[in-house]
């Protein structure tokens, strides 16, 4: 399965590179984490524009971006829905998997605690 995923080295770039890739290329590269040198307790008590800089380690759109503007209504189409989990159960992965028949990717986003599960899902569509 082909997607089409738009990425950038920074929130702040000005052009994103779109290209499609397969789903399995795709998962390979969000399996492998990028830590930060802050611990959890420093990187809470940080002003959201720290944190926010700090996990700005680049990142994709799930879609083609008309100019490769990251900009909502520069989206031509969308590749995957993408679902922030803020406030996730333990569980989530598998009730997904039970009452839904299609494949998803889950995975823990910069603030993600056992006490306080910050999930990222993301579905993706059979077509754009």
């Amino acid at each position: 399965m082909k997607l089409y995923i738009s990425t950038g080295n920074s929130r702040m770039e000005k052009r994103w590179n779109g290209a499609e890739m397969e789903l399995e290329e795709f998962i390979g590269r969000i399996s492998h984490t990028i830590r930060t040198a802050e611990t959890v307790e420093q990187y809470g008590k940080m002003t959201k524009a720290k944190q926010d800089a700090i996990k700005d380690v680049g990142g994709f759109v799930m879609g083609k971006l008309k100019g490769g503007r990251r900009k909502k209504d520069c989206v031509e189409f969308r590749s995957a829905l993408t679902l922030d989990m803020d406030h996730a159960v333990q569980d989530i992965p598998e009730q997904v998997e039970m009452f839904f028949d299609f494949r998803c990717l889950i995975y823990s986003t910069h603030k993600h605690t056992a006490e306080n599960p910050r999930l990222r899902l993301i579905i993706p569509l059979s077509r754009n």
